[in-house]
């Protein structure tokens, strides 16, 4: 689902059709919405890709449980290990969308230590809101552990002249470590405007946000070779590693009780996808939102009529905890958050693997709960 209209539309039809929980989505400006609309009879919903901490309001989203942890932990662990590589000035360019920040202006946004928003027009900070995205979190973050952010530049998505407008930003600030909070469609214009501005020399450091989908990246490219080139060496900054979740699909899932048990034809199936460059990052992190709730249901009641009590469900589903594909996956009772003192952390390197292709490959990994020191 690419539109929160579409999102909608679907969780009012599974709403009436007694759908037990839904799935989903991929992009937090979406799942917000899908979110809202599921509430209205109780479904609940499990997030495996979308970490606005936006999300984590309780009084607009009650409904929630997710498996992947949000950007306030996302933030918090990048930042630190940042620091820890001894990069004490950075940039940001980031995407305006619930993820991204959420800002309405088309200017960059700060936040004081109290996740207050500074409006750039009146200069007067702006304490109500709850629409928190990556950049505001690690801004706070960044203050927390003595990282000066010397811009964040936003820009608007299918935008070619704002986003080498927010790269230009970047460049003119004298910035030499650049975080990149975007999704695929933008990357190859982002790492175009890079080279542009002189950004892609020896001294300057990229790093993305998340887990991109690199087949995704290229096909959105209008120069695929170039495009490789221009990302090599680029750092990711994700909380899941795709190796990993196929090696641990194999080894626990396959070795575990029924409740946990996989089977030879997903294996196939996941080994298929994994070579043709369809599953990305998240593919650990849905695996085990779908685990989640066949557990939960599995351990409910079902009426003749196929339904459930949605409340003891949602309840259920906050009490699952397995070890799962990207790790021990337990949750919090009353938030939904996903325990994140085990979650695997992960900075990447991007490089051509043998057959000449772009890569994810990992670099250094550590635990959420740790402060960015890993191995």
């Amino acid at each position: 689902m690419a539109l929160p209209s579409e999102a909608v539309d679907h969780a009012v039809k599974w709403n009436k059709e007694g759908r037990h929980a839904i799935i989903g989505s991929y992009r937090s400006a979406v799942t917000g919405p899908l979110a809202l609309a599921a509430s209205v009879e109780g479904t609940p919903v499990i997030f495996y890709g979308s970490t606005a901490t936006s999300l984590s309001n309780q009084d607009l989203y009650p409904r929630f449980t997710r498996t992947i942890v949000s950007d306030a932990v996302l933030a918090a662990s990048l930042i630190r290990s940042i620091k820890a590589m001894g990069w004490m000035r950075i940039g940001i360019v980031y995407v305006n969308d619930a993820w991204g920040s959420n800002n309405d202006e088309r200017s960059s946004l700060h936040v004081s230590q109290d996740h207050c928003q500074l409006c750039s027009a009146c200069g007067e900070y702006d304490c109500g809101s709850t629409s928190l995205g990556f950049v505001q979190e690690a801004t706070h973050s960044a203050q927390e552990q003595g990282v000066e952010i010397v811009v964040a530049a936003v820009f608007f998505l299918d935008d070619l002249s704002e986003i080498d407008a927010a790269v230009g930003r970047l460049a003119q600030s004298g910035v030499r470590i650049a975080v990149c909070a975007s999704f695929e469609p933008e990357l190859s214009d982002i790492a175009a405007a890079a080279e542009r501005h002189g950004m892609l020399h020896t001294g300057y450091a990229w790093i993305l946000v998340g887990s991109p989908s690199l087949q995704d990246v290229i096909s959105h490219s209008q120069d695929p070779e170039k495009t490789q080139q221009r990302l090599m060496g680029w750092l990711v900054g994700s909380v899941n590693d795709l190796d990993e979740f196929v090696e641990r699909y194999r080894t626990v899932f396959q070795n575990e009780p029924v409740e946990h048990v996989g089977d030879r034809a997903l294996d196939e199936a996941l080994a298929e996808a994994v070579a043709d460059g369809l599953c990305d990052g998240y593919c650990g992190m849905m695996y085990d939102a779908v685990w989640t709730a066949a557990i939960a249901i599995s351990r409910r009641d079902v009426a003749d009529d196929g339904s459930v009590d949605r409340d003891a469900l949602l309840r259920e589903i906050r009490n699952v905890e397995f070890e799962g594909a990207t790790g021990r996956v337990q949750y919090d009772a009353e938030t939904g958050e996903r325990d994140a003192s085990e979650q695997p952390m992960m900075l990447s390197n991007l490089r051509l693997d043998a057959d000449g292709r772009l890569a994810i490959m990992p670099a250094w990994r550590w635990l959420a709960g740790q402060d960015g020191q890993g191995s």
